[in-house]
């Protein structure tokens, strides 16, 4: 009596499974890599804009660092260091164009990507000489900044105002 009734539940069972649909194959997830879909960037500011608004005021914390008669206190080294990153962060912001006519025509240009890289270096230059304060060292950063421009300006932007020829003149020895 009991193999009759294991024959009949493994009947059973045999039956069941025979009469049942296979699982439906599991889909892949896709791969997150070169097919993935890259964002895309639009800009909102022209070059000028950041130029003017977010690199040449930022960039007066590292070239007056020399001026300010007694040095820094902790609160400014804070303010001189945050401004060193967002000089870090604008030379990177002319490397992504921006609205103005000509803007999205530079970045094709090798000197203009070069420029834009030695901006953003003197920028973490300045913020390892504030992480250090060390008001030299930001002097020094300062004066790679304005290299970075003069070079920029002569070639892209030719209004190069005087006081920044004036300094490279000097340092260059012309």
């Amino acid at each position: 009596m009991r193999i009759s009734m294991l024959a009949w539940g493994l009947a059973l069972a045999v039956s069941t499974l025979a009469c049942t649909a296979p699982p439906a194959p599991v889909e892949p997830e896709p791969a997150a890599g070169p097919a993935a879909a890259a964002p895309t960037y639009s800009p909102v500011l022209s070059l000028n804009e950041v130029m003017v608004y977010i690199i040449n005021h930022y960039s007066h914390f590292l070239w007056d660092v020399d001026e300010m008669g007694a040095p820094p206190s902790d609160a400014q080294w804070d303010e001189i260091e945050h401004a060193a990153y967002l000089l870090a962060a604008g030379g990177h912001l002319t490397m992504m164009g921006g609205t103005g006519e000509r803007d999205m025509q530079w970045l094709n240009e090798t000197n203009w990507q070069k420029y834009s890289q030695d901006m953003a270096n003197a920028g973490l230059a300045g913020v390892r000489a504030a992480q250090s304060k060390n008001t030299a060292a930001v002097a020094r950063a300062g004066n790679l900044l304005v290299l970075s421009c003069i070079e920029c300006h002569r070639e892209y932007k030719l209004e190069v105002p005087d006081i920044w020829a004036e300094e490279y003149e000097q340092s260059s020895g012309n």
